[in-house]
């Protein structure tokens, strides 16, 4: 076993946070793994930190068993999260113990990483000294999978919000933890009918209006759903339970095959309903879960273009799944936040670029792998976690302000970028749209012309003239202009050679017949 049992004579077990469960210490240092630093960098949307406990506390899902991760101090517990009347032997511990370590990756030494990319990089120094004991999971595939695609243009308290939601309808129920008033601490039980838990009871400890952000994006385009209770919308107006906290297991491919878009549309996922399906039919179509898993075995550059076939599976997507599920180590999601740390830090000349192009995206992730080798995608997580607001005020004052400087520069070129993105847009249009702003009426309602060919036949028209006469309507004219009368004369020009041509086809005609 790579942990060793908390003995329940030490007082200080009065400290965790969850009941009658054992406490299992991981063994790990605290410069090799730390839960807070790891748990909550985006990589990952299947930990919720428990309220009102004495030691900062995480359960989650791993597999299919349920768990609680505690760091107290300098190390790092976790508990299986069984009732006192389950069966609990050591054949069961060793393989939650073997997950466990699996999850986390516990066999690499992120020791020897960081002295590595300390050496390649100061800034890199700087972080790896303020950031201590990030680690990258390796999650389930299929789940990461649709994590990831639920992360389009998505913030992380929402994406889990969301995932959340999916695996209270769609996933297996396995426990539920209760707050006991009494001993002011979480315990674990068993919901006598779990397929009455409403999605809205699966809670995140947030607020009401923060809850009905997540709905936000489709709530006022879907119609109530086919088979979800429709009791739900009712239970969305009501506060958060926070009394309980029920756990479920990632729903299979085939749970949300079964599922239609609008029932996803109403658990909040918006218009990645339809990718969720998608992409869980064509997993199903290559082979299942098994499919995935072998995944693990080929090179990043095939994984890339094998979950680029997936609906809502972008470059950066696949790259996440790669990582942090498929033992890619050297895949690097880059979006324009990592663009912006290679700019800044590695390479400035990537600064012309006009857009992340593939190009681009392959350049940016190149970089990272030659400077911090092999683990380049877990070096490219801690730099990551660096920039999010949460972590950021772990840097020394100098860095965060040298971040913030050039951030405030990077977004006005940016902004300067966009503007003169506009501004040739609408010269273009400007050269396509007719200078003459003069507005044929017929029968006294405009007529908009198809084409600026149209718009001259019905200007220079005596007929289309009189019959917007008869119909009480008049061609309101733009001001005189040299340019307005430049194109007017060039209008007339154009008629009279048309007329011309007219005339020849006719003679022309009149001649064959003879």
């Amino acid at each position: 076993m790579l942990s060793t049992l908390i003995d329940s004579s030490v007082p200080a077990i009065d400290d965790f946070p969850v009941s009658d469960v054992t406490w299992v210490d991981m063994n790990v240092l605290f410069s090799e793994f730390r839960p807070s630093l790891t748990l909550v960098t985006g990589q990952c949307f299947n930990w919720y930190q428990l309220p009102d406990s004495k030691l900062p506390c995480w359960v989650g899902v791993v597999g299919q068993y349920p768990v609680a991760i505690v760091e107290k101090g300098s190390k790092s517990f976790y508990a299986h999260l069984v009732t006192k009347n389950d069966v609990y032997d050591d054949s069961n511990s060793d393989v939650i113990d073997l997950a466990i370590k699996e999850y986390f990756q516990l066999s690499v030494s992120t020791d020897t990483l960081y002295k590595h990319w300390s050496q390649q990089c100061p800034r890199m120094e700087i972080v790896c000294q303020s950031l201590v004991g990030v680690r990258v999971v390796r999650q389930d595939p299929f789940e990461c999978l649709i994590s990831f695609i639920c992360s389009s243009n998505n913030n992380i308290k929402r994406i889990t919000q969301m995932l959340t939601r999916l695996r209270a309808i769609f996933g297996a129920y396995l426990c539920t933890l209760q707050w006991d008033v009494s001993t002011e601490k979480w315990k674990v039980a068993k919901d006598s009918n779990p397929n009455d838990i409403h999605a809205s009871d699966v809670i995140l400890p947030i607020s009401v209006e923060e809850e009905r952000s997540v709905l936000d994006e489709s709530a006022s385009e879907t119609p109530p759903p086919t088979h979800i209770r429709t009791e739900e919308r009712a239970d969305r107006e009501k506060p958060l339970d926070k009394s309980s906290i029920h756990l479920y297991q990632f729903p299979e491919p085939e749970s949300i095959l079964g599922a239609s878009e609008l029932d996803l549309r109403a658990l909040g996922m918006g218009y990645r309903a339809r990718f969720l399906i998608g992409s869980a039919q064509l997993v199903l179509q290559h082979g299942g879960r098994e499919w995935l898993e072998k995944l693990r075995l080929r090179s990043r550059e095939d994984v890339q273009l094998e979950l680029l076939q997936l609906p809502g599976v972008g470059r950066k997507v696949a790259d996440c799944v790669a990582l942090f599920s498929l033992d890619q180590v050297t895949a690097v999601p880059v979006d324009t936040h990592v663009w912006d740390i290679v700019v800044r830090d590695y390479d400035p000349s990537l600064a012309s670029a006009k857009s992340l192009t593939p190009a681009v995206y392959e350049a940016v992730g190149d970089i990272f792998r030659r400077r911090f080798g092999p683990y380049a995608g877990w070096a490219h997580s801690v730099l990551f976690a660096a920039e999010l607001p949460d972590f950021r005020p772990r840097l020394p004052e100098d860095t965060q302000q040298e971040m913030l400087v050039f951030a405030k520069e990077r977004r006005q070129v940016k902004l300067l970028k966009k503007e003169e993105m506009k501004r040739k847009r609408e010269e273009k249009e400007s050269i396509r749209t007719p200078r003459d702003n003069t507005v044929v009426m017929r029968d006294g309602e405009p007529v908009k012309p198809e084409s600026e060919r149209e718009r001259e036949k019905l200007m220079m028209s005596p007929a289309k003239a009189s019959g917007a006469s008869r119909g009480g309507g008049r061609a309101a004219q733009s001001p005189v202009t040299p340019s307005s009368t430049t194109e007017k004369n060039k209008r007339e020009t154009e008629h009279e050679m048309e007329s011309s041509i007219d005339v020849h086809r006719s003679i022309r005609r009149q001649q064959r017949r003879r």
